[in-house]
């Protein structure tokens, strides 16, 4: 065997990579627990920079998005018939008059889609930042009409739905 092949063969070893011949340069068990090490972080790297990739492709579509007159970011289907906000609130036909469509933004399915792949790959530590786009409902709506009408503004307790869409 020449030098040529054994540097081949010493490569494919330290990659991990299976030739199906007999090892020659690193013992089976150092190998082992060197090469799941070795996994374990290419794949945390892997898992990050998809999140990465994910979080920049929905921070594009959002910059790219169009504005109400409220400044929240809005998405038409494409075939023109539905808007909707991110937490995926239609707009009534007046809401959606009143906005400034930019063209060539993102659509609703462009905007469903990115926020898809990025909570696939955020799994279960999603980021804080990008929380406020989750589609639970409001949280806190039940308890500011409560602590509204315990303070005894009953109009502004029956106007927390209307609040809650300008934080959205």
């Amino acid at each position: 065997m020449d030098r040529t092949q054994d540097l081949a063969d010493l490569q494919d070893e330290l990659a991990g990579r299976n030739t199906g011949k007999q090892r020659r340069f690193i013992p089976r068990d150092q190998d082992d627990a060197e090469l799941k090490a070795k996994r374990a972080e290419d794949e945390k790297f892997q898992t990050r920079m998809t999140l990465a990739q994910a979080e920049e492709h929905l921070r594009k579509i959002r910059e790219e998005a169009s504005r109400d007159e409220f400044d929240r970011r809005v998405y038409m289907t494409r075939d023109g018939q539905h808007a909707f906000y991110e937490n995926g609130v239609e707009l009534s036909e007046d809401e959606k008059s009143n906005v400034q469509w930019k063209p060539g933004a993102p659509s609703w399915e462009d905007y469903q889609e990115a926020d898809k792949n990025w909570r696939a790959a955020a799994g279960p530590q999603k980021s804080a930042s990008h929380e406020i786009m989750d589609d639970k409902p409001f949280p806190a709506l039940p308890s500011l009409q409560a602590a509204f009408r315990t303070a005894g503004n009953e109009k502004t307790a029956d106007a927390v739905p209307a609040l809650k869409l300008d934080f959205d």
